[in-house]
C-alpha cells in the first residue's frame, strides 16, 4: 500500500491573512483518450464579486497544461473536485498551489518481496502550467520487524514517477512554486506499534525542503 501526503507548501512572499470569505470552484471538462479537454473551473454564481471570482479562476485554468493529462494508472489516480479560493483585500485569489491530479506511487515488487517498507520525501518545483519542472527526493527503507533504517533507492523511481504525473493549479501571482510531499510505502501485513508509526510520521534523513519565503 502506498500513501501520498502533501505536507507543506512554500510559495507566496508572505503569509496570507485570514480570508474575508472562501468559495469552492469545481473542475469541468471533457474526458477523452486519457486527457481532460476544455478544462475550466466553475465557481458559484452567488459568491461575493462572483464575476471577479470566475474570471480569476478561469485564468488559473487557462494557464494550466492543456489538455490536462490523466495518467493511465487506475485506480490510483485522484482528481481534486473542490478547489478553494480566498477573498482577500486584493480580491479573489488561489491561496497556494493546489493539486488537481495526483497519482499514488506503485509499490515496487522487489521491495515487497524483501519485506521492505519505505518513505520518500519529495520536493517539486512547479511551472506556471502546474507540471513539475524538477523533482528531488530522499527515501529510506526499513523492515517492520527491526528498528534499522536503510537506503531507500528501491522506492525512488516509483515515487518520482508518481510525482511526475501530478498536475497542480498555480496562483496567478506566482511564476514558479515549490511544494513538498511524501510517499509512504506500507505493507498491509506490517506491524502497527509506536516505533513503526514513528517511521512513517517523521521526515527521512536529509529530506529536501523548499526555501523559506523572503
Amino acid at each position: 500500500m502506498a500513501l501520498l501526503t502533501l505536507i507543506s507548501i512554500a510559495t507566496l512572499a508572505q503569509a496570507s491573512a485570514e480570508p474575508l470569505q472562501t468559495a469552492i470552484c469545481n473542475p469541468v471538462g471533457n474526458v477523452e483518450n486519457g486527457v481532460i479537454e476544455n478544462f475550466n473551473l466553475m465557481c458559484p454564481t452567488d459568491a461575493p464579486n462572483a464575476l471577479e471570482l470566475q474570471t480569476y479562476a478561469s485564468a488559473v485554468a487557462d494557464r494550466t497544461v492543456s489538455p490536462v493529462p490523466l495518467p493511465r494508472r487506475e485506480p490510483s489516480i485522484s482528481v481534486n473536485e473542490e478547489i478553494t479560493f480566498h477573498l482577500t483585500a486584493e480580491g479573489w485569489r488561489l491561496p497556494e498551489p493546489t493539486w488537481l491530479i495526483q497519482t499514488l506511487a506503485q509499490y515496487p515488487g522487489r521491495a515487497a518481496e524483501r519485506g521492505l517498507e519505505g518513505r520518500c520525501n519529495m520536493r517539486l518545483e512547479l511551472s506556471p502550467t502546474g507540471l513539475p519542472l524538477q523533482i528531488d527526493t530522499q527515501c529510506q527503507a526499513f523492515r517492520p520487524n527491526d528498528s534499522l533504517r536503510r537506503g531507500g533507492s528501491a522506492f525512488e523511481d516509483d515515487a518520482i514517477a508518481a510525482s511526475g504525473n501530478s498536475v497542480w493549479l498555480v496562483p496567478l501571482e506566482l511564476e514558479t512554486a515549490c511544494i513538498t510531499s511524501e510517499h509512504d510505502f506500507m505493507l498491509s501485513n506490517g506491524r502497527n506499534d509506536d516505533l513503526h508509526r514513528d517511521w512513517h510520521e517523521h521526515p527521512v534523513d536529509g529530506a529536501p525542503t523548499c526555501p523559506d519565503a523572503p
